[in-house]
């Protein structure tokens, strides 16, 4: 199925991008164009609606250094403020905290034999610091997933290969277990939990449930030992746990197919069940319902809330499909958005600009595919984190190391890797069936009566939908040259669908 694009063009600033190749692309900005790679984690709606990008400064020079910095962005994409923090520390995530600061964390390297250890900051609405904590062991200790708990204190999710040493309070399970953590408001520790088997398990993501407990998910190669209940289904599984308020196992899940499955993201749904999304290059087998497109797809799998599958999707091309991140949508579907090398194949509809792209595939509330798009430049392109915006566009962050190629229209000829942020428009599931007919509507901005002329037959139908695709109003059986009155509409941006039996049509309007 063909779904038509729409799109609100938007000019900013000249720094901004006012011809975007892909007609969906509102603006694209790039940051920190230097010698230095800069590789963005995430990107995040503020309460201000502006963005919080959190990232890292990676100097090679002289040997690896690497800088956690946070920039805040203002609606239009203009930097407020930035700023580093710490020698030889990583980020990896990033949330906004009610008090309108923010907690960021990830891993900081203390010594020359390149041990790690858990990093957290807590700043404020500025980017001062308020208290950092480092929390480790003597081996490798890697946060990857924090978040502000309803109590105002905050949990970790990482994994540890330590034993009983520095902070930590229990043994390895056999390699790298997964390490909970929770601390109060001032960042002191109340508790923590090491859970594993006896080969690899790797968190990525921790949510508090609505019963004060967590959910937690990563990825477990390892076979029934320590905690784990189930063996591996051939590789690489996600693993899920829900644990209690203190951190106690309530149940698990391993989840996977005969080859590798890499758990990416997870979140908690609207109705308090989970989805998950990451990268598989299983065919059908274990929990895996459709074989493998070609090589790593995105496979995305909805749980409900005890943990039972209640549907999944294997979505992908020929080549590599790597999923990085999930958000539910306002209209209670799902934004998957990762990286592409495929080009038309599988289920993939447009073909790779050159090396790896932006792509991101809308699902609907069941999980089949409402729309997809491919963004990028002649050279590596990584998406990292999308976010919807309040107004139903898309962000999209990663890092680029393309040129103005594409559709990529700023930054440089030539560079390392930079940021690189897109607005994209929301876009309706509209099946766009022929063009048999010409519509014109004017004028466009309307203040009242709307004027249509078409070429065609009667319009049976057309109906208005705010941009968050929500049905406005509806008309019928209309005439050329006629008008609608729209008076009665708020200022603003809709669009408009004419409809007959043998065709379908999308216009946008202006209301002034």
């Amino acid at each position: 199925m063909n779904c038509l694009k729409l799109t609100i063009t938007l000019l900013f600033a000249s720094t901004m991008s006012l011809f975007a190749q892909d007609s969906n692309i509102l603006w694209q900005k790039t940051y920190y164009e230097t010698s230095n790679y800069e590789r963005l984690e995430e990107i995040l709606q503020t309460s201000d609606m502006g963005y919080m990008m959190g990232g890292n400064k990676i100097l090679y020079s002289g040997g690896p250094n690497y800088n956690m910095r946070i920039t805040k962005l203002d609606a239009q994409g203009q930097i407020d403020w930035e700023n580093l923090y710490g020698d030889l520390e990583f980020l990896k995530d990033i949330k906004q905290t009610s008090d309108q600061g923010y907690i960021f964390g990830g891993y900081k390297v203390i010594n020359e034999n390149y041990i790690t250890s858990y990093r957290v900051y807590k700043v404020n609405e500025t980017g001062a610091t308020l208290w950092n904590k480092t929390i480790g062991g003597e081996r490798w200790d890697e946060l990857s997933s924090i978040e502000q708990t309803n109590d105002g204190g905050y949990i970790l999710g990482g994994y540890s290969y330590s034993n009983i040493s520095g902070d930590k309070t229990e043994d390895s399970r056999g390699e790298s277990d997964y390490w909970i953590i929770k601390l109060d408001a001032a960042g002191n520790m109340e508790w923590q939990k090491t859970i594993g088997g006896s080969q690899f398990d790797l968190l990525k993501k921790i949510a508090q449930t609505s019963d004060n407990g967590y959910i937690v998910a990563g990825t477990s190669d390892s076979p029934i030992s320590g905690e784990k209940t189930e063996n591996t289904r051939g590789g690489i599984d996600y693993w899920i746990l829900k644990l209690d308020s203190m951190g106690n196992i309530q149940w698990q899940k391993t989840l996977g197919g005969n080859s590798d499955d890499r758990l990416a993201d997870m979140i908690v749904t609207s109705e308090g069940g989970y989805l998950l999304t990451g990268s598989s290059k299983s065919n059908i087998s274990g929990e895996k319902s459709e074989n493998s497109e070609g090589s790593n797809d995105y496979w995305i799998v909805k749980l409900n809330s005890i943990g039972d599958i209640e549907w999944q999707n294997t979505i992908g091309g020929a080549d590599e499909d790597i999923a990085a991140s999930i958000k539910q949508t306002l209209d209670n579907g799902y934004l998957i958005g990762g990286h592409s090398k495929s080009d038309i194949s599988g289920k993939k509809t447009e073909s790779s600009q050159g090396g790896e792209d932006y792509w991101i595939v809308k699902l609907n509330t069941n999980g089949s595919i409402a729309w997809q798009n491919t963004i990028g430049g002649d050279k590596p392109d990584i998406l990292s984190s999308v976010c919807e915006n309040t107004d139903g566009s898309i962000i999209l962050g990663g890092s680029s190391n393309s040129g103005i190629s594409g559709d990529k229209n700023v930054g440089q000829s030539s560079i390392t890797e930079s940021y690189w942020i897109i607005n994209h428009a929301a876009t309706l599931d509209i099946q766009d069936l022929t063009t048999q007919s010409k519509i014109t509507i004017f004028p466009n901005p309307v203040q009242s009566l709307l004027t249509i002329e078409t070429s065609g037959d009667l319009i049976e139908m057309a109906e208005i939908y705010d941009i968050n695709g929500r049905l406005i109003s509806e008309f019928k059986n209309i005439e050329n040259h006629s008008s609608i009155d729209l008076s009665r509409l708020k200022s603003g941006i809709y669009f408009i669908k004419f409809a007959n039996s043998a065709q379908t049509i999308m216009k946008k309007i202006i209301k002034d």
